[in-house]
């Protein structure tokens, strides 16, 4: 049991690193867009969503 155990701690753990970097790099997108020229971020936030 403890060895099912760990591996449900470790999937838990890849899992959360997984999140925390997506977020870090979702973070960076919006920092490089505060860079771009207003007119550009104004049109982006009219449509409420950025397109990739």
């Amino acid at each position: 049991m403890s060895t099912v155990q760990s591996s449900y701690q470790y999937a838990f753990k890849a899992l959360v690193i997984q999140v925390l970097n997506s977020i870090r790099q979702e973070q960076s997108m919006i920092e490089s867009h505060m860079i771009m020229p207003p007119d550009f971020v104004s049109s982006v936030s009219e449509n409420g969503k950025t397109s990739l």
